[in-house]
């Protein structure tokens, strides 16, 4: 059965059935012209977005449709999570072909829900469209956070130091043996590399682990003065905190944790694994900034509550600008993001994107 059999209202019926909101805060869910929510005294709301298309953020020959809507719900509760807001609510819009099997949109949505229940995000409607070509799935999560407790971009001071949850560089190494597979063909070997570990990449590139459990250990610890989610790789993310708090950052080459995975592989395709974890995105871990009095006792709270670890990569000066420092050596560590309406951007080549 095709999309176009069915249509957008048989789509709609088909989901009401199966995504209805049982949430206690959802007065009104999915059918009506917008959905009610109870929100906490207290608190406010913090509203987030982002869109994936195909051919640019995932490709049909990649994930599976459940793969693909567990990330268009990971990737927006990971901007929750940096500040510092619990989920509350999502909606999701696509754009579908008509020539589209129902089975896909299905397993999208079942990706979608598994997140929203584990999240506790209830899916409280959107909107559905035609797509000439590509599938669309725009997400849009509403999240709530005591009033005074947000982590912004804006909150870092000279002396804090920077601070990254987890490892990096598994996501941009997945996307290479992805993209090594699809040139070989799906059942080629991942050339260097265990089975083990090209699993472990492909992964972590396909189904990110938003970090609201660990957000909410830093919170609790206290101290944080800023923070952002590692999306577009650590340089970029680092240069968005210099920039919007008008300090320097300097990161040290030797402190960035870059995963042993992703060490293994770029190892096998004689690729830097720094660079993985510099320019690669998609990590979807997060990074902030914190005095140094309270770092330790950050770390520990996150490291006991969730067993992630956290580390010390730099620090926060007065000036502008980002460097890295390494092998003794400081260099302007530029952002390297990938941006969608840049001449050269060749529909998704660039950065950590498909």
């Amino acid at each position: 059965m095709r999309v176009g059999d069915i249509g957008e209202f048989g789509l709609i019926d088909r989901w009401m059935n199966s995504l209805r909101c049982t949430d206690t805060r959802c007065i009104v869910g999915i059918g009506d012209d917008g959905a009610v929510l109870q929100t906490s005294p207290g608190s406010v709301l913090v509203a987030t977005c982002d869109m994936m298309v195909e051919g640019i953020h995932f490709k049909m020959s990649f994930a599976e449709p459940r793969q693909i809507g567990m990330k268009a719900m990971a990737i927006n509760l990971s901007d929750l999570a940096a500040m510092n807001a619990s989920p509350l609510a999502a909606l999701v819009s696509v754009g579908l072909n008509p020539s589209l099997d129902v089975e896909f949109v299905d397993r999208l949505y079942e990706g979608i829900s598994l997140m929203a229940d584990k999240y506790r995000c209830p899916l409280v409607g959107g909107d559905t469209v035609r797509s000439p070509a590509a599938v669309l799935v725009d997400m849009f999560l509403l999240g709530e956070a005591p009033r005074g407790d947000i982590t912004l971009r804006s909150g870092a001071r000279p002396g804090d130091l920077v601070l990254v949850t987890g490892s990096l560089g598994s996501s941009a190494a997945g996307l290479d043996i992805l993209l090594l597979r699809e040139t070989r063909g799906q059942g080629a070997q991942s050339p260097g590399v265990s089975a083990s570990v090209a699993d472990a990449v492909i992964r972590a590139h396909l189904e990110p682990t938003p970090r609201l459990t660990e957000a909410g250990a830093i919170a609790a610890a206290g101290g944080a003065t800023s923070a952002i989610d590692i999306s577009d790789g650590l340089a970029n993310e680092v240069n968005h905190i210099a920039k919007m708090s008008g300090v320097g950052i300097t990161v040290d080459a030797d402190l960035v944790p870059v995963s042993e995975p992703a060490i293994q592989v770029a190892r096998a395709l004689g690729k830097d694994p720094l660079a993985y974890a510099l320019f690669g995105g998609e990590d979807y871990e997060l990074c902030f900034t914190a005095q140094p009095s309270v770092a330790d006792r950050i770390s520990r709270a996150v490291l006991d509550a969730t067993g992630t670890a956290v580390t010390h990569i730099g620090w926060v000066s007065s000036g502008s600008g980002c460097w890295l420092l390494r092998e003794g050596r400081r260099e302007v560590l530029e952002p390297a993001a990938y941006d969608h309406f840049r001449r050269d951007a060749g529909g998704g080549s660039g950065g950590n994107q498909v």
